[in-house]
């Protein structure tokens, strides 16, 4: 399975390779289970290719996060980041497979743009995350590259970023 990230630097190793693998099989069998299938192709086939990927990833995801919370082992964030990464590869895949759709880099770069987007929202409003730590990380790796955080987000694609003291 081929990710959208292909340079992110070392592969995972022992127990955190093990949760990604365990969080993508456990995202196939959402995507292609009989109980999904029909639904996952349903809603990829509705609207913008880049949002239909991005609320099938959201699907998964939440149903992963729910079975994970329920058996006591909470998924953490580099597994949802890298193993994710994966997951909307096949999503992707799924979706052109089947005739849906056509996606090129760059609208696979926003389709994953999309689902960071999404969770960080979600996170945010859940009290998950704190904006004004994100905006403090983001802006000691502004520091470190060289460009605004603006930059950095119109290069994935996202033109407003929305956060407090965020020019």
């Amino acid at each position: 399975m081929q990710g959208l990230l292909k340079n992110l630097g070392k592969e995972p190793a022992g127990e955190d390779k093990a949760a990604q693998k365990e969080f993508v099989l456990n995202g196939m069998r959402i995507l292609h289970g009989p109980e999904t299938r029909d639904m996952v192709l349903e809603r990829l086939s509705q609207g913008e290719p880049s949002d239909a990927v991005a609320d099938v990833a959201m699907m998964a995801l939440e149903k992963m996060e729910q079975s994970a919370e329920g058996q006591g082992k909470p998924i953490d964030d580099l597994t949802k980041f890298m193993g994710g990464n994966d997951l909307i590869g096949e999503i992707i895949y799924v979706g052109e497979s089947a005739g849906i759709f056509k996606m090129d880099e760059e609208e696979r770069s926003l389709a994953l743009t999309k689902v960071i987007s999404r969770v960080m929202e979600r996170d945010i409003q859940a009290g998950k995350i704190d904006p004004q730590e994100l905006v403090e990380a983001g802006k000691q790796a502004q520091a470190k590259m060289g460009m605004s955080l603006q930059d950095g987000a119109n290069k994935l694609g996202v033109q407003n970023l929305n956060l407090p003291g965020v020019e």
